[in-house]
């Protein structure tokens, strides 16, 4: 295995991303920390799914293409900007923020840095760094994880969608025409 120092770089990655998603909950969580442990255990597990290949062995294929140092440098770059543009958000989002799809005590719709790229920037830049890990990891399994969590963050981000036009009626609905849900300009 080729790549192992890739694969190393993206597992760093990540752990600095949950770093950060278990201070920030820790400072700005407005529910109980409890109910945010609930939300950093399923982004945790999301994660370590994603190498499951590594630690079975052989029980699912890989190599779905030749390694080579170029798809290993797309990956780390896909991850490591996926991986910023999720932090940002999170940061950006402060105390409005929830694991769960629900509107906080003195809740603002936050328009602003990366929520003006797209309306849901943690997961556009949670799929991006997913898919890039999936590309260093070059398995079928990788690929097929990040098409189903993109299904996942689709159904969430539509979930969020419709409390947002109900909390904040006017203002989201000229948002939404404005700014596209994950892939900016596309949808």
């Amino acid at each position: 295995m080729n790549n192992i120092a890739f694969i190393y770089v993206t597992v760093g990655l990540w752990a600095a991303m949950f770093i950060l998603w278990v201070i920030k909950a820790v400072i700005d969580s407005r529910a109980r920390l409890l109910s945010e442990a609930v939300s950093l255990i399923k982004f945790f597990s999301s994660v370590v799914i994603i190498y499951i290949p590594l630690f079975i062995g052989g029980w699912v294929p890989r190599g779905i293409y030749k390694d080579n140092v170029w798809t290993n440098i797309l990956g780390v770059i896909m991850c490591t900007a996926g991986i910023i543009f999720s932090a940002w958000s999170r940061i950006t989002l402060g105390k409005n923020w929830s694991g769960r799809v629900m509107v906080q005590q003195e809740h603002a719709l936050v328009k602003t840095g990366p929520y003006g790229i797209v309306r849901h920037p943690m997961y556009a830049g949670f799929l991006f760094a997913l898919f890039g890990t999936a590309l260093v990891l070059a398995d079928i399994f990788g690929f097929s994880w990040s098409v189903l969590s993109a299904f996942f963050m689709v159904v969430k981000s539509r979930q969020e969608d419709k409390l947002l036009a109900k909390e904040f009626p006017g203002d989201f609905l000229k948002y939404r025409q404005k700014v596209k849900m994950l892939l900016p300009f596309v949808y």
